[in-house]
């Protein structure tokens, strides 16, 4: 699974407004994002269906204050974590 934004770096780029969860599936998944504050709040949690072959999905954090933030990606047993700026 690799996950990037729409141009950010996350620790060191500009704020980003959306998040894409780009990856390759063999079969239908369900992929839990949960999005915490930099005081370990959490302040959006959204879960994604993934199709066979390649996936680009993605999490719309444009609401979010500005600051910095770490999302959780859950895929079945697998487990991600990015940082990035709002």
């Amino acid at each position: 699974m690799k996950i990037t934004d729409d141009g950010g770096q996350g620790d060191q780029g500009a704020a980003t407004a959306q998040l894409i969860i780009a990856f390759e599936s063999e079969h239908p998944r369900l992929i839990t994002v949960e999005v915490f504050d930099e005081n370990g709040r959490k302040v959006r949690s959204s879960v994604l269906t993934s199709k066979p072959g390649r996936n680009a999905l993605a999490v719309d954090v444009a609401d979010l204050r500005e600051g910095r933030y770490v999302a959780r990606i859950t895929e079945g047993e697998g487990c991600r974590v990015v940082r990035f700026h709002r």
